[in-house]
This record gives C-alpha cells, structure tokens and sequence, in this order.
C-alpha cells in the first residue's frame, strides 16, 4: 500500500506475479488475479483538477507539482522554504473552495500537500482486516503522517511500525531506523512468520 500510483507500484518491484497492491492511498486496487478497481472522479472533478494544474504552472510552481491519479500534489522537495509556503498559500486560497465542492480534500503528507478524493490507509487496512484470521500475524510498516491512519487501524490486531530515520509522535507501536534495523526486522520477521 502507497501513496504513489498503482502503476508506479508495479514498475518499481518488478516482481511476476504481483503481490496484491493498494495505490494512491487506497483509492486503486490491484488484487493478485490482476484485476483492477479504481475510484473514478467527477467529470467536474477532473476539470477542476486541470484548470489548478494550468495555474500553478502558469505561477512558476511546475516543478512542485505532481498530477497524480487521483487528484495533485505539491511538493517541498527542490524548493526553498518561502517558495514553498507561497505556492502552498496561494494554491489553497486560490482552489480549496473549487476542490471542496467536487469532493477533493487537502491530505498533508511529510514534504507536502496533496488534494484528492476521501480515502485513507486507515480505510484499506480495516479491510484487510476484516477477511484475515483474527490470529494471523501482521505487520504494518510506514513512514509518512498518511500512515498513521493504518496504524489506527490495527487496533491491537497487528503490529504498526514506524520505519524513518528520526522518531516522531506516532501511533505505531514501535519506531525503526532504515536501513539496518529495517533490514534486521524484515529478517527476524520472515524467520518467525514461516517457522509458524
């Protein structure tokens, strides 16, 4: 389960066959026989989406956005503080109005903000959830503020883990650094699962 779209997904594990995978937040599925579900937007919404686009990239602002599936992100990556915050600013005051009325909503993410349909991790993994044996082991790893829903979501029935290098407040129930000791717990935690 990412943030990034599905399609990214699949290019960047390469993996045949395919794990079954959860893209933009949830808002795409892919289940592991292939088949593909996603969220559709409003022509309204679609629209809306375009027009923002066209006007932040008129502003200078092209190189912090991302025209995602499902909606836009703007990134701090490559940016100053000041032009980051102005674009940030601006773009808000600008289109949060049109983007409400469409059902787009701002979701902060650690470098950025992105707008886009209601869905969370939260939501996909209470799915999960909900077909799973109640003793099977599970873990769920993240690292970014959207994963906190998921970590929420487990409600006891699995471990959250927090894979960054600095801690913050979290609701995972423990915090690892990358690469090591994510490396370390993905083995330990292979060894455990498949000896059970």
């Amino acid at each position: 389960m990412s943030g990034r779209p599905e399609r990214d997904l699949e290019r960047l594990l390469g993996m045949d066959p395919l794990p079954e995978l959860w893209g933009s937040h949830g808002l795409e599925h892919r289940s592991r026989d292939g088949a593909y579900r996603a969220r559709e937007l409003s022509p309204a919404a679609v629209a809306h989406l375009a027009e923002a686009s066209s006007w932040i990239r008129s502003r200078g602002w092209g190189a912090l956005l991302e025209e995602k599936p499902f909606g836009l992100a703007l990134h701090s990556r490559g940016a100053s503080t000041e032009e980051f915050s102005r674009a940030r600013q601006e773009t808000s005051a600008a289109w949060s109005e049109a983007f409400a009325s469409v059902g787009l909503r701002p979701l902060e993410f650690d470098g950025g903000l992105e707008w886009r349909p209601p869905g969370d991790k939260g939501e996909v993994v209470a799915r999960i959830l909900s077909g799973m044996d109640p003793g099977a082991a599970l873990a769920y790893l993240g690292d970014d503020r959207t994963d906190e829903d998921a970590f929420l979501a487990l409600g006891g029935r699995g471990l959250g883990v927090l894979v960054r290098p600095e801690v913050r407040e979290t609701a995972a129930d423990v915090w690892i650094r990358p690469p090591g000791e994510l490396i370390t717990f993905l083995e330990r935690w292979e060894q455990t699962t498949s000896s059970t």
